[in-house]
């Protein structure tokens, strides 16, 4: 199994606060079925991201702090988009956190028990603890 680096445990680390912490802006919805909508057709920081409805995943890409440093979520006709490094997806969300696919997607995916933001929190804390990053 590989070593979370330092820069990996501490977007992790940061990941979970922003989680933790984070206040919707007003019509904006958490759901971990999807990247990212937007259903007032409004698609900038500038509109407050009002109407908004995305994952962890999205709602993380859309974020300054992860944008500067590599996670990007991008409008389309489809709706968000994640991307890092080139990849986009899990396999995106995999290269910024020093995932494996199947680990990032056993945490930004919707299933039993990981259907808001602190149960996302709670497996990247898991993640953290144990330095499980195989799945």
């Amino acid at each position: 199994m590989s070593q979370l680096t330092s820069t990996h445990r501490a977007r992790i680390e940061r990941a979970i606060q922003h989680l933790r912490t984070m206040k919707l802006p007003e019509g904006a919805k958490f759901d971990m079925g999807m990247w990212g909508q937007n259903n007032r057709g409004r698609k900038s920081k500038k509109d407050n991201y009002c109407g908004t409805t995305a994952c962890a995943g999205g709602w993380l890409s859309l974020d300054p702090w992860f944008r500067k440093r590599g996670l990007v979520g991008e409008w389309g006709i489809c709706g968000l988009k994640i991307w890092c490094k080139g990849s986009d997806g899990y396999d995106a969300l995999a290269k910024f956190f020093g995932l494996s696919w199947s680990a990032a997607s056993v945490v930004f995916t919707a299933g039993p028990g990981n259907r808001t933001r602190q149960s996302v929190a709670r497996k990247l804390e898991r993640i953290l603890e144990n330095e499980v990053i195989d799945g």
